[in-house]
Protein backbone atom coordinates (compact mmCIF):
# COMPACT_ATOMS: atom_id res chain seq x y z
CA UNK A 1 0.00 0.00 0.00
CA UNK A 2 1.52 3.42 -0.79
CA UNK A 3 2.09 5.87 1.91
CA UNK A 4 -0.86 7.86 1.40
CA UNK A 5 -3.09 4.79 0.86
CA UNK A 6 -2.04 4.17 4.63
CA UNK A 7 -2.35 8.01 5.52
CA UNK A 8 -6.09 8.09 4.53
CA UNK A 9 -6.79 4.37 6.37
CA UNK A 10 -5.25 6.08 9.36
CA UNK A 11 -6.76 9.58 8.61
CA UNK A 12 -10.89 7.56 8.88
CA UNK A 13 -9.66 5.15 11.91
CA UNK A 14 -8.24 8.29 14.07
CA UNK A 15 -9.81 11.22 12.50
CA UNK A 16 -8.71 14.07 11.01
CA UNK A 17 -7.63 16.46 13.68
CA UNK A 18 -6.42 13.99 16.70
CA UNK A 19 -2.50 13.68 17.53
CA UNK A 20 -1.78 10.42 16.59
CA UNK A 21 -2.77 12.12 12.40
CA UNK A 22 -0.86 15.16 13.42
CA UNK A 23 2.10 13.43 14.16
CA UNK A 24 2.01 11.26 11.08
CA UNK A 25 1.48 14.20 9.15
CA UNK A 26 4.68 16.02 10.35
CA UNK A 27 6.94 12.61 9.82
CA UNK A 28 5.25 12.56 6.30
CA UNK A 29 5.68 16.50 5.69
CA UNK A 30 9.35 15.84 7.30
CA UNK A 31 10.15 13.15 4.74
CA UNK A 32 8.99 15.13 1.59
CA UNK A 33 10.98 18.35 2.83
CA UNK A 34 13.78 16.17 3.01
CA UNK A 35 13.50 14.15 -0.23
CA UNK A 36 13.22 17.86 -1.77
CA UNK A 37 16.06 19.00 -0.49
CA UNK A 38 18.13 15.68 -1.32
CA UNK A 39 17.02 16.61 -5.21
CA UNK A 40 16.99 19.94 -5.02
CA UNK A 41 21.31 19.27 -4.14
CA UNK A 42 21.45 16.62 -6.86
CA UNK A 43 20.42 19.04 -9.42
CA UNK A 44 22.74 21.78 -8.29
CA UNK A 45 25.72 19.43 -8.56
CA UNK A 46 24.48 18.52 -11.91
CA UNK A 47 24.43 22.69 -12.93
CA UNK A 48 28.15 22.75 -11.36
CA UNK A 49 29.39 19.68 -13.58
CA UNK A 50 27.57 21.01 -16.53
CA UNK A 51 29.30 24.16 -16.01
CA UNK A 52 32.43 23.08 -15.71
CA UNK A 53 32.58 20.88 -18.86
CA UNK A 54 31.04 24.10 -20.48
CA UNK A 55 34.38 26.36 -19.13
CA UNK A 56 36.87 23.02 -19.95
CA UNK A 57 35.47 22.97 -23.83
CA UNK A 58 35.47 26.93 -23.86
CA UNK A 59 39.29 26.90 -22.53
CA UNK A 60 40.15 24.12 -25.21
CA UNK A 61 38.74 26.00 -28.22
CA UNK A 62 40.39 29.12 -26.76
CA UNK A 63 43.51 26.97 -26.84
CA UNK A 64 43.03 25.77 -30.27
CA UNK A 65 42.49 28.88 -31.36
CA UNK A 66 45.79 30.41 -30.00
CA UNK A 67 47.98 27.61 -30.83
CA UNK A 68 46.17 28.08 -35.15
Amino acid sequence: MSRFGSYRASVKRWGENSPTIQRLRALLWADTKRKMEVNAQAADAEQRRREAEAAEAVKAVQQRRHHE
